[in-house]
C-alpha cells in the first residue's frame, strides 16, 4: 500500500518575518470584485540570511516583463512574415497551426508537471509561461481554422467557403475591374474562426479551474486575445472576405468576441484588464465603420449601429453589484464619453441606423429615430439600472451633453425624455446625488443654448 501523500503547505495570510515567507499575492488595489479573498499561493521556504527587499523584487519583475515583451515582439514579427507574405500558402497556415499548438502544449505541459506537486498552485515565473502557452494556443487556433477552411475547399469537400476551381487556380478575375484577385474565402469563414476562438476560450476556462495561485498574466493574455483577434483579423482579412461590408457574420462575431473578452477580463479580477477591454470594445464599432466602404444605399452606419449591443453588454456589467462601485464610476467617464463621440460621428457622417433587416431609411423614421437617437436611448435604457445603484453617475451628465451633437430635426424624443428626467431626478429618484443633479442641469442649459445657436447658424448659412 503506498504511503499517504500530503499537499504542499500553503498560506493565504501574509507573513512578514521568519523562515517561511509567503509568495507575493495580489493586493486588493486594482481588483474588480468587492469581496476579494487573497489568492492561494505556494509556501516559499528560505534559508536564513538577507531576504530580497520589495524594491529589488519589483525590479526583477519589471525586467522579466521587458524580456517577455521583446520575445513576444520578435515572435509576432516572425509570424507576420510567414502568415502575411505575398506567396503565403495553405501549407504555411498548417505550419503555424501545428507549431502554435505544439509550443502551447510544451509550455502548459511543463507548467502542469512542475505545479502538480504544489497542488497546481503556480509561481509567478510559471504564470509567465502560462501566458506564453495561451498566446501560442491563440495563434494555433486562428491559423488552424484558416488552414481548415482552405483544406475543405481545396479538397472539394464543400463549396460553402468558395469554389474548388478558384482555390486551385489561386484566385479569380474580378468581373468589374478585370483585375486579378488572390483567393480568399467568403464571409461564412468568419463563423468558423469565431467558433474556433470560442472553443479555445472554453478550454482556457477549464484550464483556469485547475491552476491556482499566480495566474494574472495568463488570464490577461486570455482576456486580450479575443478583442485583439477581432481588431487584427476583422479590419484585415475579415473585411476583405465580406467585400468591405458589415455582414451578419461580421456583426455577430464582433458582438460575441467583445462579450467574451469582457467576461474573461472580469474573471481575471484586474481592474486594468476590464477597463481596457471595455473601452476597446466600445471603440471597435467606430473603427469598423471606417472600413464599411462598400455598404449598400441606406446601409451606411451598419458597423456603428452595432454599438447598441456593446452598450447593452457594458450596462449589464455596470449593474452587477459584486463589482467594485469605484471601478465602475471611474470607467463610466470614458465609456460614456466614447458613446457621445460615436453620436457625433453618426451625425457628422450622416450615418443611418442599420440593425439587421431594420433600416431607419426604409422605415422612414430618420427624422425621429436615427442612429444618434438610438445610441442616446440605448445608453439611457441599458445604463439605467446601474445609475439607480449610484454606479454610473456620468450617464445623465453625458446624455445631457450629448443633446448638442444630436441632429436638430431628430432630437425631439431625447429632449422630451430629458424634460421628464428633470422632475424625476429632483422629486422621485432617491439615488440622485446633489453634484450629479447640478452637473446634469448645467449641461442641459448649455445644450439648450448651443442647440439654439447651431440651429440659427444652419438657417442663415
Amino acid at each position: 500500500m503506498p504511503a499517504p501523500r500530503r499537499s504542499a503547505p500553503r498560506r493565504t495570510a501574509p507573513v512578514t518575518s521568519g523562515l517561511l515567507e509567503k509568495a507575493t499575492a495580489p493586493a486588493s488595489n486594482g481588483t474588480i470584485y468587492n469581496d476579494t479573498t487573497r489568492v492561494e499561493q505556494p509556501m516559499i521556504i528560505r534559508s536564513p540570511g538577507n531576504p530580497i527587499d520589495s524594491a529589488n523584487r519589483d525590479l526583477m519583475k519589471f525586467s522579466q516583463l521587458i524580456m517577455m515583451g521583446i520575445a513576444l515582439a520578435a515572435i509576432w514579427g516572425g509570424l507576420y512574415n510567414i502568415a502575411f507574405a505575398e506567396d503565403a500558402s495553405n501549407d504555411d497556415f498548417l505550419i503555424l497551426f501545428l507549431g502554435g499548438f505544439l509550443s502551447a502544449g510544451i509550455a502548459i505541459g511543463w507548467i502542469a508537471a512542475q505545479s502538480k506537486k504544489n497542488d497546481y498552485v503556480l509561481f509567478e515565473v510559471q504564470d509567465y509561461m502560462l501566458g506564453i502557452g495561451l498566446f501560442f494556443a491563440t495563434i494555433g487556433t486562428v491559423w488552424g481554422s484558416r488552414w481548415l477552411i482552405g483544406f475543405v475547399t481545396g479538397e472539394g469537400i464543400t463549396d460553402v467557403f468558395g469554389s474548388q476551381a478558384q482555390f486551385l487556380a489561386g484566385g479569380w478575375t474580378d468581373p468589374v475591374t478585370n483585375e486579378w484577385v488572390d483567393w480568399h474565402p467568403n464571409a461564412k469563414a468568419i463563423y468558423v474562426q469565431t467558433a474556433a476562438i470560442m472553443a479555445l476560450i472554453f478550454a482556457e476556462l477549464q484550464l483556469f479551474k485547475r491552476f491556482k495561485g499566480a495566474t494574472g498574466f495568463g488570464r490577461a493574455v486570455s482576456a486580450y486575445a479575443p478583442i485583439l483577434v477581432l481588431v487584427a483579423a476583422g479590419m484585415g482579412p475579415w473585411m476583405r472576405w465580406t467585400d468591405n461590408v458589415i455582414s451578419y457574420e461580421m456583426g455577430l462575431s464582433l458582438i460575441l468576441l467583445c462579450f467574451a473578452s469582457m467576461e474573461l477580463a472580469l474573471r481575471s479580477n484586474k481592474a486594468l484588464n476590464f477597463v481596457v477591454v471595455a473601452v476597446v470594445s466600445g471603440l471597435t464599432p467606430i473603427l469598423f465603420e471606417v472600413f464599411n466602404t462598400n455598404a449598400e444605399v441606406g446601409g451606411e452606419g451598419g458597423a456603428l449601429s452595432l454599438l447598441v449591443f456593446i452598450i447593452a453588454i457594458q450596462g449589464y456589467y455596470a449593474s452587477r453589484q459584486e463589482l467594485r462601485s469605484e471601478l465602475i464610476q471611474k470607467a463610466s467617464i470614458v465609456l460614456v464619453g466614447e458613446i457621445v463621440f460615436a453620436m457625433f460621428v453618426a451625425r457628422s457622417q450622416d450615418l443611418n441606423l442599420h440593425l439587421g433587416p431594420v433600416k431607419s431609411t426604409e422605415l422612414g423614421i430618420d427624422h425621429l429615430f436615427g442612429l444618434s437617437v438610438a445610441l442616446w436611448i440605448a445608453v439611457l435604457a441599458f445604463y439605467f439600472p446601474a445609475v439607480q445603484q449610484r454606479r454610473v453617475p456620468w450617464m445623465p451628465i453625458g446624455l445631457a451633453a450629448a443633446l448638442v451633437v444630436l441632429p436638430n430635426d431628430g432630437s425631439v424624443i431625447p429632449w422630451a425624455i430629458s424634460l421628464l428626467m428633470v422632475p424625476y431626478m429632483l422629486f422621485i429618484a432617491k439615488a440622485t446625488r446633489r453634484w450629479v443633479a447640478d452637473y446634469t442641469f448645467t449641461m442641459l442649459a448649455v445644450a439648450y443654448f448651443m442647440t439654439d445657436v447651431i440651429a440659427n447658424i444652419e438657417l442663415t448659412s
